[in-house]
């Protein structure tokens, strides 16, 4: 091989765990929609944060590993799913943190 390591047949790796828990975070926060009050806004907005951190730490493990494996020949880059993946819970964690704080509610109009 190029890298000078042999291949091993069957190798096949895990599941990626940080894959995992992006999924399971969107999936929380889609299932705590129905969640009412400042509590669900609060955890919600948290939800988003942790999934806007975790596709950044894949692909900074993924980094990491094409580096060891591939002696900085290969590199991974950052794609359109990855940013509207960003962005998606980017948006989610900052409407929360808008209903949180009650932005466009009726408590907060002038003159009532």
């Amino acid at each position: 091989m190029l890298t000078g390591s042999e291949a091993t047949e069957g190798y096949a790796e895990g599941p990626e765990v940080l894959a995992i828990a992006a999924f399971a975070v969107g999936l929380a926060g889609g299932v705590l929609y129905f969640m009412s009050g400042k509590k669900g806004c609060a955890v919600r907005g948290a939800l988003g944060v942790l999934g806007i951190l975790l596709p950044f730490a894949l692909v900074a493990k993924t980094n990491n590993k094409l580096e060891d494996e591939g002696e900085g020949m290969l590199q991974a880059s950052y794609l359109p799913g990855f940013w509207l993946t960003v962005l998606s819970f980017l948006a989610a964690a900052v409407a929360n943190f808008l209903d949180f704080v009650g932005f466009g509610s009726d408590k907060n109009k002038k003159g009532e």
